[in-house]
């Protein structure tokens, strides 16, 4: 790093600073605008019946819908869905253990 970027930098900042010295910090949520990627209601929609048909995990949902497994978790949890080990009856019905 240069002498001339150390120099730079807080000068940039400071003159930034400056512009809203009187009037405070811009208002508003610092976090994104709008999400341009994300997944349309009708493939969420589309990840959930399966999941409810299928009753499996990410990757076989990913499979059956061509969704990738991590947008299908994703949308699983965005959307609440139940935790597999609930949905499976082989694990006892919600218990977390085998049966």
């Amino acid at each position: 790093m240069s002498l001339a970027m150390i120099l730079v930098t807080p000068d940039r900042w400071w003159a930034g600073f400056g512009a809203w010295a009187g009037t405070g910090w811009p208002s508003g949520a610092a976090g994104p605008r709008s999400c341009l990627s994300r997944t349309p209601a009708e493939t969420e929609q589309q990840v959930l019946a399966t999941r409810e048909r299928l009753r499996a995990g990410s990757d076989h949902i990913a499979a059956a819908t061509g969704v990738l497994a991590r947008t299908v978790t994703r949308i699983l949890g965005r959307r609440h869905a139940a935790v597999l080990s609930a949905c499976d009856p082989v694990t006892g019905g919600g218990s977390g253990h085998p049966a």
